[in-house]
């Protein structure tokens, strides 16, 4: 590999790595995101602390964290397997934050951003999925685990072998991120998601 395309991975993990949910949260509160709510330091937690405008704003930032490296690996490299390689190194990043102790947040936003510019039909079907789901349940982690899903059938049955082994170990990592979840919702105590900023008063 060249030069230029190592810089591209790194500087896609770096970007991926940027903390947005505790940045922000400690900027309008001054508090520590990942000893509140659910302990995440992503879109939905935010959401929890400061409302549906941090909430959005975290999750913009995220997305965009997957968005613009594979933009940026489409405008200067040919092959699709080393953008989507730049695009999982933004996810990576954003799981495996250096600035967080490499406990980063979960992902689901990033690997959003990264499809929507990849193969955006299986961005649109995650929507589909994950807003369903979301409608039904109210669970955010039961959603996404569902959306990441359906865009990894969605390469598996429309994308080439390699792509789709990249989109399940990708799927993999963003899932083992709810494991925690995962036994909530077995359990019953999975928070559901709150559109208004607690009270505490």
């Amino acid at each position: 590999m060249s030069t230029h395309e190592w810089s591209y991975l790194l500087s896609a993990f770096l970007l991926g790595s940027i903390p947005f949910g505790y940045i922000l949260c400690f900027l309008v509160s001054r508090k520590d995101i990942r000893k509140e709510g659910s302990g995440n330091i992503g879109a939905t937690n935010v959401l929890r602390m400061l409302g549906p405008a941090g909430g959005a704003v975290t999750l913009l930032l995220d997305i965009l964290k997957g968005v613009l490296p594979v933009m940026y690996g489409f405008q200067h490299f040919t092959s699709p397997y080393l953008v989507l390689a730049g695009g999982a190194a933004a996810i990576l990043g954003h799981v495996f934050s250096p600035f967080m102790k490499f406990r980063g947040g979960k992902g689901v936003a990033t690997f959003l951003g990264v499809f929507a510019v990849f193969h955006p039909w299986s961005a649109l079907i995650f929507l589909l999925g994950f807003f369903s789901v979301a409608f039904y349940t109210r669970l955010a982690s039961a959603a996404s685990l569902t959306g990441i899903s359906l865009v990894f059938f969605t390469h598996l049955f429309t994308r080439v072998p390699f792509i789709s082994l990249i989109v399940l170990f990708l799927v993999m990592v963003v899932a083992l991120r709810h494991r925690a979840n995962i036994n909530a919702m077995i359990r019953g105590t999975e928070r559901q998601i709150q559109l208004r900023k607690p009270s505490h008063e």
